[in-house]
């Protein structure tokens, strides 16, 4: 029999004998914060972190005077316990109606500490959808637990949305600018077409990589495009373009006939999302034909350069294709013999060399550059059908991709490589430089 501890309806998880009971809770019984929880759970292996929590200093978990180890331990022991009630007993039943996916996010998340995208990629969702399945699972198991504080009042709509923008948060990467425009104007095309309004595109004359937060730019973009079409009566027009502007990237928005106006909601939450990416956004005079213009700058990402050694032109044709809008430019060297020369010039941040060659093969070409001082610290990939990733470790390559290669997996290692380079880690991890072959 359940001891009483449990609170408010049916079900409900109770503290002292760790089970479900139906017992109805006393007026003075009150539910503790989701917030609460959510912050031990993020310290749930931690025991000094875990301590300091407000669950761990509620005289209904800890008991006056514990130590900071037995306050962890009776905070996680309740925590995991509390999880482990949600467990749906019939599992087809609760793929049915949902209700095991809390147990699900609560497990994987902080009693398995996989990422976001590791708990997206098992559930075949996107990292939104496991934000949202977290927040709610983080509810449902506050609500199994009783408190002595009043739950935290409910944040207000901005509050909300700068923590659901927090919760997005993620290193910048370098995207092309006409594909970001190109994806935020067909997702409000169909909107466009209701309303009866024209969008116009004017992109950029030459290809233009900029330094983003991927998603969250994309959102800001939709969002200023569908406050702007949602102001526009049918006829007018909607003029998208951008331009370069030394280390800037200047979009434009405008609508022929009509005065934009900031008070918005929606372009409201765009400008937060701006302030994220540490953009500024400013509303400019008539121009072009246009009343007003929203501007959004950009900061253009200097583009880094791959030295490709490929004597294949189908193959250095794809991976020009692979490196479009994704920072990187690709130096293409055809003749192998040429390599150490053409590094020297370029002092690229990285290579991709090719084994099976005329002339001279990639590992003898490997160990040239290794033994090179100006270029021993450049990394090296080694792509080839031949894949002997612990010869290549040896001889000093930071990774062995084999063939064919995805762009996918091109810049997943560009991206590894590139970051312990920037780092000052050598391009090499103990290989010993050997003489130098004779190359031209």
């Amino acid at each position: 029999m359940a001891c009483g501890r449990a609170i408010r309806s049916t079900p409900w998880f109770c503290v002292q004998c760790r089970t479900m009971s139906s017992h109805k809770p006393s007026r003075d019984d009150l539910i503790i914060s989701a917030v609460d929880v959510r912050a031990a759970l993020e310290h749930l292996y931690a025991n000094v972190e875990l301590a300091q929590t407000p669950l761990a200093h509620s005289g209904w978990v800890v008991e006056a005077g514990a130590t900071v180890l037995q306050r962890a331990q009776a905070v996680r022991s309740l925590l995991l316990d509390a999880i482990e009630a949600l467990r749906p007993v019939r599992p087809l039943q609760a793929q049915q109606q949902g209700s095991g996916r809390s147990y699900e996010v609560l497990s994987l998340r902080y009693v398995s500490c996989l990422s976001i995208d590791e708990i997206a990629e098992r559930l075949a969702v996107g990292s939104r959808q496991v934000y949202r399945d977290l927040r709610r699972a983080e509810e449902e198991l506050a609500a199994l637990l009783p408190g002595q504080r009043r739950p935290a009042p409910l944040p207000s709509a901005a509050t909300a949305f700068q923590a659901e923008l927090a919760a997005l948060a993620r290193p910048q990467d370098q995207m092309d600018l006409r594909t970001l425009l190109e994806s935020a104007l067909g997702t409000v095309r169909a909107l466009a077409q209701h309303k009866g309004v024209e969008l116009h595109f004017v992109p950029p004359t030459a290809p233009v990589t900029v330094t983003v937060t991927p998603g969250i730019a994309q959102e800001m973009l939709i969002q200023i495009l569908s406050a702007l079409i949602q102001q526009c009566t049918a006829g007018h027009v909607l003029v998208v373009r951008c331009r370069r502007a030394g280390e800037v990237a200047e979009v434009r928005i405008g609508e022929v006939g009509a005065a934009l106006a900031w008070d918005n909601p929606l372009l409201q939450n765009a400008l937060l999302m701006a302030q994220m990416l540490e953009m500024g956004a400013s509303l400019q005079p008539k121009t072009n034909g246009l009343e007003r213009e929203l501007v959004l700058p950009f900061a253009v990402a200097a583009l880094r350069t791959l030295l490709v050694v490929e004597d294949n032109p189908g193959v250095t044709e794809l991976y020009q294709r692979y490196l479009q809008g994704s920072g990187w430019r690709a130096a293409i060297v055809t003749q192998p013999g040429e390599t150490v020369q053409a590094a020297r010039e370029l002092q690229p941040d990285a290579i991709l060399l090719d084994v099976l060659m005329p002339e001279v093969d990639g590992w003898t070409l490997l160990q040239a550059l290794r033994a090179t001082p100006d270029l021993a610290r450049i990394p090296v990939m080694i792509c080839s059908v031949i894949n002997d990733p612990e010869l290549a470790q040896a001889l000093g390559a930071s990774a062995a991709l084999p063939k064919p290669l995805s762009r996918l997996e091109l810049l997943d290692a560009l991206a590894r490589v590139s970051r312990g380079y920037s780092a000052g880690a050598p391009g090499a991890a103990s290989a010993p430089p050997s003489p130098a072959p004779h190359l031209r």
